[in-house]
């Protein structure tokens, strides 16, 4: 005997004209977002070469590459802030991927039903609060903490490591870094949830 003979036939539910329309009218439509996000990042890519010329026109391509920063002089260098955005923004990715993963895993797998609701609502809200209003947070109250606290605790520790040798500062990038996680965490937690 077969094994397919065995088993049960698996009943299908007929389609009707409405359900055969709609998946190709589906599919087009995610074809057409697809085409009209990546139409809008070269849109995107292009705007910022278009207003960036007269920049680099005027000062050259090192204005990527170097330190200077002296208006008197009409010497301009971008490096410094280029640098800081890549550090403070990849810290930040590893500080907040697997708290925003552990967040929804809880959220989704292991919280009791009457704690999911409000918890997921405390993170969405936390997505809802300006940056700009946490930025100013993180300069008056979490910068001096950081500084009093936080920086020299790691760097009594970890002081070995070339990032935390250096002096404790309130505007550091492990302040910056901490601000980028509280902003981006409620985000990929949604995403992931």
């Amino acid at each position: 005997m077969e094994a397919g003979a065995l088993s049960t036939p698996v009943l299908r539910a007929r389609r009707n004209l409405k359900d055969r329309i709609g998946d190709p009218l589906l599919r087009g439509l995610s074809g057409l977002a697809a085409a009209l996000a990546v139409v809008l990042l070269g849109a995107i890519a292009y705007e910022v070469i278009h207003l960036a010329a007269p920049a680099i026109s005027q000062f050259g391509i090192g204005f990527v590459t170097t330190n200077d920063w002296n208006p008197v002089t009409e010497r301009f260098g971008a490096a410094p802030f280029l640098y800081g955005t890549v550090v403070t923004s990849a810290i930040a990715l590893l500080f907040a991927a697997p708290l925003s993963i552990a967040i929804s895993l809880y959220l989704t797998e292991l919280a009791p039903r009457r704690m999911r609701r409000p918890v997921a609502t405390l993170v969405d809200m936390l997505a809802a609060i300006p940056s700009v209003i946490l930025g100013l947070w993180g300069i008056l109250v979490l910068g001096p903490f950081m500084h009093a606290t936080i920086e020299p605790a790691l760097k009594s520790v970890l002081g070995f490591l070339p990032i935390f040798s250096g002096e404790p500062s309130a505007f550091g990038y492990l302040t910056a870094a901490a601000i980028l996680t509280i902003m981006t965490t409620p985000i990929i937690t949604s995403v992931t949830r």
